[in-house]
Formats: structure tokens, C-alpha cells, sequence
């Protein structure tokens, strides 16, 4: 391949990543696709996002802000503190800046932060309300979704006990019912804490159901203890409105519930049955694999 072609394919790449990122139309699947590619050009790439860390526009900046902290190449760590000296930089981008390089594995010490950033308090808060604004959307929640994973699960615990939780904002219900099937016990103990401090009528039959048939003890007794304590203080969830649909538990009893690998690839199908009022049995059937998803449902 000629140096020229792969240098088009390097911007053809770097753009795609800015237009999605800035228009908000980046999917978390095509964002970790284009960093993969991005990371067999190794110094090429590397000397692009530096460029646009210096770009005179903030936007391409917060995307090599971005960049930067998902390729976690420590070479980008001196163009990220040329940032943080920078007197015509605002705070937020400072603090961004600041982020990478923690990620990067070079954070800031207090005395340079403070001296860098003027009112960081404020920063941060503003920056939670733009999270908190477009949270509740699938595709924003499914985006910070995989960035906590990417944190261990003792990271991912304290950031929703510490910051989450005691923001008590139904707008992260959401967020917090994905949590809930994370495999790490801790991370789910810390969401259910979370939704109980929401005071959310809707979920305690969501938390009785895990504290009836999660596989962790652990699990099990904290959703249980959330939900009596739920029933004291709010009262039953009838006496509000429905939940969203992505929360709604069925009324009807649970038949069966089986799971079976159809083959090596990945492909397994679910078999759910459920009793209808007239005695019979209603089957859902869901065939789904590693790499597509959902492949075909029948009812």
C-alpha cells in the first residue's frame, strides 16, 4: 500500500471518529472499531491526534482529548500537558486533559491542577448535568455503559456509590438498570443501592424478583433488604405509574426458562415459557450469537 493511500485512510479514519463524536452519532461498536484500525498505524496516528490537540478549534481538541485516552499511548502524555499551561485554554478542557493523563498513567499532582484549573467544582458539575441530560437515551447510556466496564469491578462499585448514588436522579434509571446484570457482584450491590436511594415505587418488584432468583447470595440478600425497606418507606408499586417498558417485569407466572449453545461460534437460542390466564403455556424462542445480536424471535 502507497504512503499516500495510507495516509487517506489514516484522515478518512480520523474524521469519521470527529463527525460521529461531535454530531453525537458515534456508536460505541464504531468508535472501538475505528480505535483498533487506528492502532496499526501506530506513530502515524499518534502524530495526527497530537495535531489535533493543538487544533485551533475545540472541538477537534476534545476529540484528541478523546483519542488520546482510548489509545493509552503514553507519547500523547506531553501534548496533553502542553494543555494544562495553556492560559487560553478554558477549565473544562483542562479537566478533560487531566483525565487522559491519568489514564495515561501520568497524573496531575493537586498543586498543578489547582494552579491549571481556576474553579474545578464547578467544572465537574457542569459536566454531570450534560451526562445526566442524555443519560437516559439508549444509545448515550449503552456508550457509558462501556466505558465503566472497561474500569475493575472495584472502580466501577465506588464511581456509582460516590457519584452516582448521591445524585438520586430517576434520570439515571436507565444506566442503573443495565447495572444490574453486570457480572461483577459488587457493581450490582452498588446499583441496587443506587435505585433504592431513587425511591422509585416501580423497581421494588425488580428488586424482589433479583432477590428471588440471582445466582450470588449476595446479591440476593442486598436486593431483598432494598426492597422491604422500599415497601416501608414508599409503599407498593401500584399506587404509581407504570415503569418504562425496558423495566416492566411480566405479571405472568415463569414456566420454563432454557438456555442452549446451538454451536461453536457463539449462537445460542432462549426458550422462555410463561403461563397465560387460560392455563396454557406462551413460548418466546430468541436466537442470538457473540457477533450480531439478536438473529431471530418468535413468539
Amino acid at each position: 500500500m502507497s504512503k499516500e493511500r495510507t495516509d487517506q485512510e489514516l484522515t478518512t479514519l480520523l474524521d469519521r471518529f470527529r463527525n460521529g463524536f461531535i454530531n453525537g452519532t458515534l456508536t460505541l461498536a464504531e468508535g472501538t472499531e475505528i480505535i483498533n484500525r487506528l492502532r496499526a498505524f501506530d506513530a502515524a496516528a499518534i502524530h495526527q491526534i497530537a495535531h489535533m490537540l493543538a487544533a485551533p478549534d475545540r472541538e477537534t481538541r476534545y476529540t484528541g482529548i478523546t483519542l488520546a485516552r482510548e489509545l493509552g499511548d503514553d507519547r500523547l502524555v506531553p501534548p496533553l500537558r502542553k494543555i494544562l499551561r495553556d492560559p487560553n485554554r478554558n477549565d473544562e478542557e483542562k479537566v478533560l486533559a487531566a483525565i487522559a493523563l491519568a489514564d495515561l498513567g501520568a497524573p496531575v499532582d493537586e498543586a498543578t491542577f489547582r494552579r491549571a484549573v481556576s474553579d474545578p467544582n464547578a467544572v465537574m458539575k457542569q459536566a454531570m448535568e450534560h451526562t445526566l441530560s442524555t443519560i437516559g437515551e439508549p444509545e448515550q447510556a449503552e456508550s457509558f455503559l462501556g466505558l465503566l466496564e472497561r474500569w475493575p469491578a472495584e472502580r466501577q462499585s465506588r464511581y456509582i456509590h460516590d457519584v452516582l448514588a448521591p445524585l438520586a436522579d430517576r434520570r439515571l434509571l436507565l444506566l442503573l438498570n443495565a447495572l444490574l446484570y453486570s457480572a461483577h457482584d459488587e457493581v450490582v450491590v452498588a446499583a441496587i443501592d443506587a435505585i433504592e436511594r431513587l425511591k422509585e415505587p416501580a423497581y421494588i418488584p425488580l428488586l424482589e424478583e433479583r432477590a428471588a432468583y440471582d445466582p450470588s447470595p449476595r446479591v440476593r440478600h442486598a436486593a431483598e433488604n432494598a426492597a422491604l425497606r422500599l415497601n416501608v418507606r414508599v409503599g407498593s408499586p401500584e399506587s404509581v405509574s407504570t415503569p418504562p417498558p425496558w423495566s416492566a417485569r411480566s405479571e405472568l407466572p415463569l414456566a420454563c426458562c432454557l438456555l442452549s449453545t446451538l454451536d461453536g461460534s457463539g449462537t445460542q437460542v432462549l426458550l422462555l415459557g410463561r403461563y397465560l390466564p387460560q392455563g396454557e403455556i406462551r413460548l418466546v424462542d430468541i436466537l442470538f450469537n457473540d457477533h450480531q445480536g439478536c438473529l431471530l424471535y418468535t413468539s
